[in-house]
């Protein structure tokens, strides 16, 4: 894998390195380990603090009512189909002809 290498190629630097005192070292640490295409390094606290609203916006809200306010029971699906990004439809039943949407 990828990952993997790229994981690799870190902690070869790392070894190297005596002392890793603060966040900004790790990262330039991150950064310099590849010469050819460097490791693109983004300093994620000050989006943290947004998160919520960033997965909203990505549609990554964990979704436990559908559209006509009915609980979804997530162990009695038997059948899912994805319409869009973020969006489901699903059936609790095989013998039922309509999809209920998320």
């Amino acid at each position: 894998m990828d990952s993997d290498r790229d994981f690799a190629q870190i902690k070869k630097l790392w070894r190297k390195t005596e002392r890793i005192y603060t966040a900004d070292e790790y990262h330039s640490l991150m950064r310099n380990a590849k010469r050819r295409n460097p490791f693109k390094v983004t300093d994620i606290s000050l989006a943290m603090v947004r998160a919520k609203e960033f997965a909203q916006k990505l549609k990554l809200v964990r979704r436990n009512r559908n559209v006509n306010a009915e609980k979804i029971e997530f162990t009695k699906i038997r059948a899912i189909r994805m319409t869009q990004f973020g969006f489901f439809s699903y059936k609790t039943s095989f013998s039922d002809q309509n999809y209920k949407v998320s």
